[in-house]
């Protein structure tokens, strides 16, 4: 079993900060600024998603 790298755990934190926000959207959909953020993070986790990890 491998242990999680300091790129595995952004990428956790950052997926679950996803969660969040989309949660916060169905709570609210008419609150544009949550969507805003919603799609903010999202792109942010797409970009970790695609980036390499450096090697250690």
């Amino acid at each position: 079993m491998t242990h999680p790298t300091e790129h595995d755990e952004r990428i956790t934190v950052q997926g679950l900060r996803v969660v969040e926000l989309f949660t916060a959207c169905l709570a609210d959909p008419d609150d544009l600024s949550a969507g805003e953020a919603a799609d903010r993070a999202l792109a942010q986790l797409d970009a970790l998603l695609r980036d390499e990890p450096t090697a250690h």
